[in-house]
């Protein structure tokens, strides 16, 4: 778990936020206003992020899917759906990042077909691997529709400066929460 002093930072070229793939969209909209040196954003599996977060690796802002990796104030959340019939098989994230493990309590014994996040579950739906995935709310597009809302955990996203320099742009992303709720998140 990431403890709020445990990062680093050289904000001489601008912040540095590290994001759940999931939020990439919402991100980067809500950092179109953003006064100041540029964001320098990576997004990928919340567990990804926190891995290299504890190895050292420079951040400012950890926005993470799960509050397993990180110890700050929820400040999104999302919940887990079915699209499509299950026929043949489901779309899963892996099963060591948050979105796999959601869709798998949700979900039960199943013939999953894994994919490396949250976001490739939806380009590999898209691409008609599978009849069915579990995915994120948020990542709901149209003409998909929710077959059902699976049963886990709550899925809250936790949010926390890691740095003094994070907290101008921690408190830039939660001023602009109506952004998120835009994009499905609560």
């Amino acid at each position: 778990m990431i403890l709020l002093a445990s990062a680093c930072s050289t904000t001489q070229a601008g912040p540095i936020l590290f994001a759940a793939a999931s939020t990439r969209v919402a991100v980067e909209e809500a950092l179109s206003d953003w006064e100041g040196p540029p964001v320098r954003a990576s997004y990928a599996a919340s567990s990804m992020l926190g891995r290299q977060i504890e190895a050292g690796a420079p951040a400012d802002v950890f926005l993470s899917a799960h509050p397993e990796w990180l110890e700050g104030e929820v400040f999104l959340r999302n919940e887990m759906v079915l699209v499509g019939t299950i026929t043949d098989c489901v779309i899963v994230a892996d099963e060591h990042v948050p979105a796999g493990t959601y869709a798998r309590q949700g979900l039960g014994e199943q013939s999953y077909v894994s994919a490396a996040d949250a976001s490739a579950v939806v380009v590999m739906y898209e691409q008609a691997h599978c009849s069915a995935a579990a995915i994120y709310r948020t990542d709901l597009q149209e003409p998909w529709e929710v077959t059902r809302v699976l049963a886990t955990e709550p899925i809250e996203y936790p949010m926390a400066a890691l740095t003094p320099e994070g907290e101008r742009l921690e408190a830039h992303l939660r001023a602009r929460h109506e952004v998120f709720v835009e994009h499905g998140f609560r």
